[in-house]
């Protein structure tokens, strides 16, 4: 761990994360800038899109030197809330009904084709779907594991292994399960349902805006325009402090408090990175970076299960070893 391989495997974690991290902050740059032009009029072009980035750099910035259960803390739940607020508001003022059949049905279909969706590639087909959506989240989500995995250790401290895997995958996915079943199946009952073609035109013409057009379908729409857009705007924030930490922590050793200076140097850092992609082409080049970045930490990923599956046998005996004779007796 100390040694060459453990430093070779921190330093792809750091690329890893930082080019993840820039495909978030990236994305979420055009969403913003898609924001403000639905909601002020604002041009969305790519200098406001640069503009969204050094203001926010300076917003997290802020956040950051403010400590973990400060700053993170408050904009984390203040996420939360409004994440459910919103949630709340789409499935009462949408088609509630078709909402909870989409769930349902969804989940089904989600648990009886999980081995063969995770392992379709369309090899006589045509596999462009796959590479823009499947393969693209793929390497996404890879690019994401150290800092995600890293930041959720740290807070963790104290839990047990099965409320660890309770907090971080089944809660989680039952909550995707549930952001897409009331966004997607309203979106999908007022075109297939409804009739409202528009909808799908308006959404795959401009991805950024994507959001706001469906809101413009709702009742209430400018108040959820207003605390979607908020919402946007906090994750994207925390998002790039809980990177910023997490490559602290990794530049210093595994320092779990690492120096406001190493986390401002990798929070201008990775708001450079995020920015300069954009201006090399946008999406596309956002999307190269991330599979680029995640392809050797995949591979890293596979021995790390083996790694902790080793650990933890030699925790049990360890722990066995430890009973006193005349008890195991």
């Amino acid at each position: 761990v100390h040694g060459p391989i453990g430093k070779t495997i921190d330093i792809l974690a750091v690329f890893a994360t930082i080019f993840g991290i820039a495909t978030s902050l990236g994305l979420g740059a055009m969403q913003i800038s898609g924001g403000l032009n639905a909601l002020f009029g604002i041009p969305n072009t790519l200098l406001v899109q640069i503009i969204v980035i050094a203001v926010a750099t300076i917003l997290f910035l802020i956040s950051i030197t403010t400590g973990l259960e400060k700053g993170i803390q408050f904009l984390s739940n203040t996420a939360m809330i409004l994440s459910f607020l919103i949630m709340f508001l789409v499935l009462v003022l949408g088609p509630t009904s078709t909402i909870f059949k989409v769930f349902f049905s969804t989940m089904g279909s989600y648990v009886s084709d999980f081995v063969d969706m995770s392992l379709n590639l369309e090899p006589f087909g045509d596999s462009k779907w796959i590479g823009s959506w499947t393969l693209f989240y793929w390497a996404w989500w890879i690019a994401w594991a150290p800092c995600v995995g890293m930041f959720i250790a740290r807070i963790s401290k104290g839990r047990t292994i099965k409320e660890f895997v309770i907090g971080v995958l089944f809660v989680p996915s039952l909550g995707t399960f549930a952001w897409l079943s009331i966004f997607g199946g309203s979106a999908l009952h007022m075109i297939h349902n409804l009739g409202q073609k528009e909808l799908a035109t308006q959404i795959t013409s401009n991805v950024d805006l994507s959001v706001f057009s469906f809101f413009d379908y709702l009742p209430a729409s400018s108040l959820l325009s207003i605390v979607g857009f908020t919402v946007m705007i906090i994750y994207y924030i925390t998002v790039a402090d809980t990177s910023t930490f997490v490559l602290g922590m990794l530049s210093e050793r595994g320092n779990l408090n690492p120096s406001n200076k190493i986390k401002i140097t990798w929070g201008v850092i990775q708001s450079m990175v995020a920015a300069v992609l954009l201006m090399a082409g946008g999406l596309q080049v956002l999307q190269t970076a991330s599979m680029a970045a995640a392809f050797p930490f995949a591979i890293i990923m596979v021995i790390m299960c083996w790694s902790l599956f080793k650990a933890l046998k030699e925790e049990v005996k360890e722990d066995f070893t430890s009973i006193p004779k005349e008890k195991i007796s």
